[in-house]
């Protein structure tokens, strides 16, 4: 009866969860424009879809970060300015990766502020976890096939208005993963 908006609300804690775990675990750090060597080259795993960006300290540190081509992450980086800025900024992982890299959330010419670096972990997080935050989401669709259905009977107005807010916050999620 009510599994529908559980299995959504499942869907949307499972998320929020992941991007806490990944705020908590992160630095802002900065480095001289000279000190750092910015490279960007297309990724193997989807061609021209996307591209790896990957910053070299000279103290032999290295970030990386996969963004989408054609998605709104890839406005949140200008190279350009990078490029000429004086100081790169970037917010990375606390800890490295199994490849001994830090991840790489945010990186810009100037300090991000709370909201671009939570905008960028949604991002991040839709990148590399793809299929990690979506099993909920195809879970959900898979086991309540039944509330899709145009003879779904809804037991009351109270029922509906629950069922129809799922269906809502189901497509903003997709809308989410869609347009990052």
């Amino acid at each position: 009866m009510y599994r529908f908006p559980l299995l959504t609300a499942v869907t949307w804690i499972f998320f929020l969860v992941l991007i806490t775990i990944k705020l908590a675990d992160l630095k802002i750090i900065s480095f001289k424009r000279t000190d750092v060597q910015i490279n960007k080259r297309s990724s193997g795993t989807y061609g021209k879809f996307s591209f790896k960006l990957t910053v070299s300290t000279s103290k032999h540190e290295v970030f990386t970060r996969s963004y989408k081509t054609l998605a709104l992450s890839n406005g949140f980086i200008d190279l350009e300015k990078l490029q000429k800025a004086n100081a790169i900024w970037m917010v990375v992982s606390e800890n490295k990766s199994k490849s001994n890299e830090f991840q790489l959330y945010s990186i810009a010419d100037h300090r991000p502020v709370r909201l671009r670096i939570f905008f960028e972990m949604i991002s991040y997080l839709i990148n590399n976890y793809i299929l990690i935050i979506c099993s909920p989401l195809i879970l959900t669709l898979l086991i309540c096939t039944q509330e899709f259905g145009r003879d779904y009977q809804y037991i009351n107005q109270k029922h509906q208005t629950i069922i129809s807010t799922s269906y809502f916050f189901n497509a903003l999620f997709i809308a989410l993963i869609a347009i990052y």
